[in-house]
């Protein structure tokens, strides 16, 4: 009946360990699964959040450049309305003396 005994603990050790080494796979399988998933959700959040970087990048340089072109148009118009002041102020002055009429 030893001989029986030894048998069956064997095969009870066998059926353990095969029962260990199939769980083991699930865990490490699912253990793969979660960490691939979780990496392409890294992966995908940190596309998504480059993406909207750009996008606001390219938002604030067309703003700066619309707002640098306002300051120039500005720029513009001032040095207009000062070089007309100027042409007024140093030309010369026409009074009605000038002009061949008395007052």
């Amino acid at each position: 009946m030893s001989n029986l005994n030894a048998v069956c603990l064997e095969a009870e050790m066998r059926r353990w360990r095969l029962k260990l080494k199939q769980t083991m796979e699930m865990y490490s399988s699912t253990a793969c699964k979660e960490a691939l998933s979780a990496k392409t959700k890294v992966v995908t959040f940190h596309h998504q959040l480059h993406e909207k970087f750009e996008r606001s990048s390219l938002s604030l340089n067309s703003i700066l450049h619309l707002n640098m072109d306002s300051i120039g148009s500005g720029r513009n118009l001032t040095e207009d309305i000062n070089v007309s002041q100027l042409k007024i102020s140093t030309s010369p002055k026409i009074t009605p003396a000038k002009c061949g009429h008395q007052i």
